[in-house]
């Protein structure tokens, strides 16, 4: 019995080794798993983003038709839709932000790209069918446009006359020819639009 003792005294308890490894392994286990499930969330996310940003593009498929002279009279009653205007003819320009259609009240539409064309201007297109949605304008909007430099001081007198614009999306000009105008704002307004639409 005693050479039983004496062996179980002088054999390392290794326990608490044992255990530490256990507790480490345990603890990196959980970490990657916290890392997989970040990665997982910021996959996640940038999926819902660009599944937002799909949404969010207007499609001018969807446009509701608008007299030309019911827009003019009353845009509020389009607001936030995406509409389809017949017979816009240039009535004047707005610094280079947008241009107002000659209507019987005229109204501001947004369009930085057609405005800025030199190579075919918006004066000389004649009459066109314009896309877009009709969103809030007012000062704030305007200021907005004067911080961009699309518009000067002397512009901010319409923002009271503008409370509300068609934020163009695309032309049609009357050969038929479609030119997105949110494509040639995202490339810079340069593009020559051979070839949008036919």
């Amino acid at each position: 019995m005693p050479l039983n003792q004496s062996r179980r005294g002088s054999a390392p308890n290794v326990a608490p080794f044992l255990m530490a490894v256990a507790i480490l392994a345990v603890g990196g286990f959980f970490y990657w798993l916290w890392q997989q499930a970040q990665m997982e969330a910021e996959r996640q996310a940038e999926a819902l983003a660009a599944m937002a940003d799909e949404e969010d593009a207007p499609d001018i498929a969807d446009a509701v038709t608008v007299e030309l002279a019911d827009l003019s009279r009353d845009m509020s009653r389009f607001a936030g839709l995406m509409v389809r205007v017949e017979g816009v003819v240039y009535g004047g320009s707005l610094g280079r932000q947008g241009f107002f259609a000659d209507a019987p009240t005229p109204f501001l539409i947004s369009a930085p790209s057609l405005v800025q064309d030199t190579e075919n201007p918006i004066q000389s297109r004649g009459s066109m069918i314009a896309y877009g949605t009709i969103d809030e304008g007012g000062v704030a909007a305007f200021e907005g446009w004067l911080e961009n430099g699309t518009i000067g001081d002397g512009d901010m007198v319409m923002a009271d006359f503008a409370a509300r614009f068609l934020n163009l999306v695309a032309l049609e000009s009357s050969d038929g020819t479609v030119v997105s105008v949110r494509e040639e704002e995202d490339e810079g307004g340069d593009e020559d639009e051979s070839g949008s639409g036919n």
